[in-house]
């Protein structure tokens, strides 16, 4: 039997630890999956800190601001997301004096990877230039991200000097505010299903091995592999403590490793 084809469009931030360890969970659940799954990953922007100053701010200070963080609450976090990283491959290397930057131009080369196929280990790469070497966005330190993964940096240079991607990851970002989007990481698989949250890995492996198998039943849910994003907003649902699919007709609640249906309405 063939893999399975699955587009999983995965919207993030470069500075969000939890979508860093996200993407090792969900390759580390692709990887079991392997031989049942064939997926194709696209990263889509979301800005958690769109009006930050592009010079940054202390990420203590900030946090302690945005969500009253304490320096005890600060070091116990930094050190549970250190170890849960570790567990799928990724370095945090948390210090001081570390800051929370500005992202913006790290989303507009993200988007001019796109149709490449470097646009995951472009994603990467940023990552590991922001949480294991601990460096800011300048445009040197960018372009050297950019040759790291073999892309040209020429192009790359363009991009950044004239914001010219600027206005459609604004506009991308719009789209996922009008959906209700305000946390990540968000995978939206099919263009259908959207999970939200850094899921373990089981989790993911039963939700892709769940999609898969509907995916298989063509007649049924009259499937096709969506050309891109696709999604409803009126199906569009919020809920909280849990990880949710939304499907064109029914949505599927995921609590506490049980599958659960519940009909749309019943969820506020």
């Amino acid at each position: 039997m063939k893999p399975i084809p699955m587009q999983i469009d995965l919207v993030s931030d470069i500075v969000c630890p939890w979508c860093a360890i996200g993407f090792g969970r969900l390759r580390a659940a692709l990887e079991q999956l392997k031989g049942t799954v064939d997926a194709t990953i696209t990263w889509h922007p979301f800005e958690l800190n769109p009006n930050m100053p592009i010079e940054g701010e202390n990420l203590r200070a900030h946090l302690a601001a945005k969500y009253g963080t304490t320096p005890e609450g600060s070091r116990k976090a930094r050190a549970n997301l250190t170890a849960l990283g570790r567990d799928v491959g990724v370095e945090f290397k948390y210090f001081d004096e570390m800051k929370m930057l500005n992202t913006h131009q790290c989303h507009q080369l993200l988007l001019w990877a796109k149709d490449t196929p470097k646009q995951t280990d472009l994603a990467l790469a940023l990552f590991e230039l922001f949480f294991t070497q601990g460096k800011d966005f300048s445009q040197e330190n960018l372009l050297r991200a950019v040759d790291s993964v073999g892309l040209d940096s020429t192009q790359a240079l363009v991009i950044l000097q004239s914001n010219g991607l600027s206005v459609e990851v604004n506009d991308i970002q719009q789209t996922w505010h009008q959906y209700d989007i305000t946390g990540v990481p968000a995978y939206i698989i099919n263009g259908q299903h959207l999970l939200v949250g850094a899921v373990d890995v089981e989790g993911l492996v039963n939700a892709l091995t769940s999609i898969a198998a509907e995916s298989s039943r063509q007649a049924h849910y009259n499937y096709r592999m969506p050309e891109s994003i696709h999604i409803t907003k009126n199906r569009r649902k919020s809920i909280r403590g849990g990880l949710f699919f939304v499907h064109e007709k029914d949505v599927f609640l995921h609590m506490h490793g049980n599958w659960q249906f519940t009909s749309s309405s019943s969820i506020a």
